[in-house]
């Protein structure tokens, strides 16, 4: 169990700092991105307002641009490559000029203004290239800037950051790994003096009430049993099956290296129990749909407890002259389903349904001589054999147990 929640400690830190670091560069390189797209908008947009070109005189530059002009110094003009073209009314195109740029670009313009007017953007980005489209006097003027060095670098940042990312991450699980063990510690002494705790008080009582037992047959031989006699024999039966439950759960985590599995038949357990039960509660209507030959990979010892749990639960909290309804099938998976008719159960009640101690109906379980422990019990054997327990209740108040084996790969 300790290595169980240590592991699950370095998984939960490392989600955590992941997200972290995840959102974290994810927002740096998103800012890059819009950082570089917003200045060369900037950019496009002055050539735009001078008609094609970047200006010699930077003065030209409107100083009312919103919400800052680039700041192009005097080798702004040989600095930036980009190409325009110009086009018509009828979406015809007039001219194409390359001069700012070194590559061959007439034969990707005419596909480049097509998409454009097509898609019916006045600015983006295709390829290595962000545009911008205006219209004056009516014809259009595409401008192109090559932004490939630009993107070039921001990739590079990418990658720089998910190396960075990786590393960090790698550092930390060697970390969390190393650290873990002391961090848990903690929790782990304290869950064995729990541990020791319980199995010392469990001997300590188990002492006096072999001598309340003693003294009350004692009583019984003497003056004859009576309802008092009967009355401390069961409260003394109840108070040691509680401290068995009580031992069985708090050493169930340890014993999971001493259980064996190899393919039980489920069907065969089942019936069998189901028999006994039958015998015991005789006025209790049961019905079954139960496949024969269901095996499954488990420790028999655990699975046979399990299915008492179940049924015990059942047979003890089924309404008078109520139903109880036992399946089993197996298609993929195997699932053993038994319902009984029951009072009516709030949906919080089945949350905690599972939980130590829990109880449904106090005064109820008590009188049936429930303590809460049969349940957790079931839901440990379960989740030991990476199975699946659940509880339910449908619209005619039936209390629904599942429990779902899931098939060996």
């Amino acid at each position: 169990m300790t290595d169980k929640l240590r592991w699950r400690f370095v998984l939960v830190a490392m989600v955590a700092i992941a997200t972290v670091m995840v959102i974290v560069l994810s927002s740096i390189n998103m800012a890059n991105i819009y950082k570089t797209n917003k200045n060369s908008d900037e950019l496009l947009s002055i050539i735009s307002d001078n008609d094609g070109r970047i200006p010699f005189d930077e003065h030209k530059i409107p100083d009312d641009r919103p919400p800052k002009k680039p700041e192009l110094g005097p080798e702004g003009r040989y600095l930036n490559r980009y190409f325009t073209v110009r086009i018509s009314e009828s979406d015809s195109i007039i001219s194409v000029d390359n001069t700012n740029i070194a590559a061959d670009v007439s034969n990707i313009a005419i596909g480049y203004v097509n998409q454009i007017l097509e898609d019916g953007q006045s600015k983006g980005t295709i390829d290595n290239y962000r545009y911008s489209l205006s219209t004056k006097n009516g014809t259009s003027l595409i401008v192109f800037l090559d932004i490939s060095k630009e993107q070039h670098i921001n990739k590079s940042f990418l990658t720089v950051s998910l190396i960075v990312l990786f590393i960090s991450l790698l550092i930390v699980f060697l970390l969390l790994v190393v650290l873990s063990k002391k961090a848990i510690q903690p929790f782990v002494d304290n869950l064995n003096r729990q541990k020791e705790f319980i199995s010392n008080a469990s001997h300590e009582i188990k002492t006096p009430l072999a001598i309340l037992s003693a003294n009350n047959e004692v009583l019984e031989l003497i003056s004859g049993e009576s309802k008092w006699t009967i009355s401390n024999h069961n409260q003394i039966r109840r108070l040691k099956y509680l401290i068995e439950q009580m031992l069985m759960l708090s050493t169930f985590e340890e014993k999971i290296d001493n259980l064996v599995f190899h393919e039980i038949d489920l069907s065969k357990i089942l019936i069998d129990a189901m028999t006994e039960f039958s015998a015991i509660y005789t006025n209790i209507k049961v019905k079954t749909s139960i496949q024969e030959g269901v095996i499954i990979l488990a420790d028999k010892g655990s699975i046979v407890q399990l299915v008492n749990i179940i049924l015990d639960n059942a047979f003890k909290y089924v309404t008078d002259d109520g139903n109880i309804f036992i399946e089993l099938s197996q298609n993929k998976d195997a699932i053993l389903s038994v319902s009984n008719s029951c009072e009516l159960i709030n949906k919080e009640d089945l949350n905690k349904i599972f939980d130590r101690f829990y109880r449904l109906d106090e005064a109820r379980t008590r009188q049936k001589g429930g303590n809460g422990m049969g349940l957790s019990i079931a839901k440990a054997i379960v989740d030991k054999h990476n199975a699946k327990i659940s509880a339910e209740t449908d619209d005619d108040n039936n209390f629904i147990m599942k429990v779902k084996f899931y098939r060996k790969k």
